[in-house]
């Protein structure tokens, strides 16, 4: 995989939260906590993303679609 940038340098991140994640849009004035929201993970206990090492972009190799709607945003942090 690589990215828009060109460079092949992604890191991957993966961690169990159970129920302990918390989010937070400042934009929005919402924030949430409890199990992890779909648009940053998966089952509801795992954290999981990528980025590039060179540029710092994130990486979407799920079924994220960016942009990510205000209205997904409060839907799935208010439903943590």
């Amino acid at each position: 995989m690589n990215c828009k940038c060109g460079s092949s340098r992604i890191v991957r991140i993966s961690g169990k939260t159970s129920d302990l994640c918390y989010v937070s849009v400042p934009s929005l004035n919402i924030e949430g906590d409890g199990y992890v929201p779909n648009f940053i993970g998966e089952d509801g206990d795992y954290i999981r993303f990528s980025f590039c090492a060179d540029c710092g972009q994130i990486q979407t190799d799920s079924d994220i679609h960016f942009p990510i709607s205000d209205t997904t945003l409060k839907t799935q942090i208010r439903g943590m």
